[in-house]
């Protein structure tokens, strides 16, 4: 496969996590010359549609330029209950959306939709990473072209796990050209 003959060259490491985002979220671990896949997820580009129905978001750009005008995040963090936590698990989620009331803005359930999507990502990661040794995360799919913010979260929130994060450029494509690849 593709990918392989792209390890082999030195063009991706010899381990490394691809996490493809795009209607839901799949989790393929490469270790030198194999390809495991290793979990699936229904949090992707659906369920941040879904929810923008929801809301009367109509695109994702709207939701994207919703999302940073001094949005607040509407998740339970580990922080808001445990205020001594340290370091930067502090941030994680302990329930999406915990602190939804009637009164909050558009702007913050925009802004709880993308990370909370970025959130459970991350979360996966994590998991995997309890079973798997790997340093780099690739990350493709519409989703993250089409929605700055969530790209821009998840590489800054897995930089900050030492996480080397490469998203490519036209990412969005690498499932056209994965397909296109197979016999």
């Amino acid at each position: 496969p593709l990918i392989l003959k792209l390890s082999y060259f030195g063009l991706l490491p010899d381990n490394f996590l691809l996490v493809s985002m795009g209607t839901g979220t799949s989790y393929t671990f490469i270790d030198h010359d194999e390809i495991k896949s290793k979990m699936g997820s229904g949090i992707g580009g659906g369920f941040i549609y879904g929810l923008m129905q929801l809301v009367g978001i109509k695109n994702f750009h709207e939701l994207s330029v919703e999302s940073i005008n001094g949005a607040k995040n509407l998740d339970l963090l580990i922080k808001d209950v445990f205020s001594n936590s340290e370091g930067f698990e502090r941030e994680l989620s302990i329930a999406y959306f915990g602190k939804a009331t009637k009164e909050y803005a558009k702007k913050d359930v925009c802004n709880t939709i993308i990370t909370t999507a970025a959130r459970i990502t991350i979360e996966n990661i994590l998991r995997i990473k309890d079973k798997e040794e790997f340093n780099t995360v690739i990350l493709i799919g519409s989703p993250l072209a089409n929605i700055p913010p969530l790209k821009n979260y998840l590489i800054g929130t897995l930089k900050n796990f030492l996480y080397d994060v490469r998203c490519p450029q036209q990412g969005e494509y690498a499932l056209a050209f994965g397909a296109y690849g197979r016999k």
